[in-house]
C-alpha cells in the first residue's frame, strides 16, 4: 500500500509541450502537465488522488484526476501504463495548489530526481506508518 504513489519529476515546460502536444487535449485552467517516471501500476484515466506532496514529506490535500497521458512520441494513451515514463495531464479542483504551480519545470526526463508525488489519503497514511 505504501508504494502506491505516482511520482513526479516536474511540470512539463512550454518547449517540451510543443514536442508532444499532438498526444494531448487542449490544456485547460486547473490542469497541469507532469513529467512522470515509471508508474507503479496501470492507472486508468479518471483515477483520482487526494494527496499531493512536493517533497515526499509534506502532504497537501487536493482533488486531482488523471485526464490525459502521452509519451515522447506524442501518442495518446487511455491509461498511465505500468513501466512507461509518461507526460500526464492532471486536473486539480477547484484550483491548482500553489505548491503545484511553483513545482519546478523540466524540459526532458531525468532532468531532476522525482520529488513530488500523488497518492490517496490511505497510501499517505501507510507511508507514514513505514517511516
Amino acid at each position: 500500500m505504501a508504494q502506491r504513489v505516482l511520482t513526479v519529476e516536474g511540470r512539463a515546460s512550454a518547449a517540451l509541450l510543443k514536442l508532444i502536444r499532438q498526444g494531448l487535449p487542449r490544456i485547460r485552467s486547473g490542469e497541469v502537465l507532469f513529467v512522470m517516471p515509471f508508474a507503479y501500476a496501470d492507472l486508468p484515466l479518471g483515477k483520482r488522488f487526494d494527496v499531493w506532496s512536493p517533497d515526499g514529506r509534506t502532504a497537501v490535500r487536493v482533488q486531482a484526476e488523471l485526464v490525459a497521458v502521452t509519451q515522447q512520441f506524442g501518442k495518446p494513451f487511455d491509461e498511465v501504463p505500468h513501466g512507461w515514463k509518461t507526460f500526464t495531464l492532471v486536473r486539480f479542483s477547484p484550483d491548482v495548489p500553489e505548491s503545484v504551480a511553483t513545482f519546478p519545470e523540466v524540459d526532458d526526463w531525468y532532468e531532476r530526481e522525482p520529488s513530488g508525488l500523488l497518492c490517496t489519503q490511505d497510501t499517505w497514511a501507510a507511508r507514514a506508518g513505514h517511516e
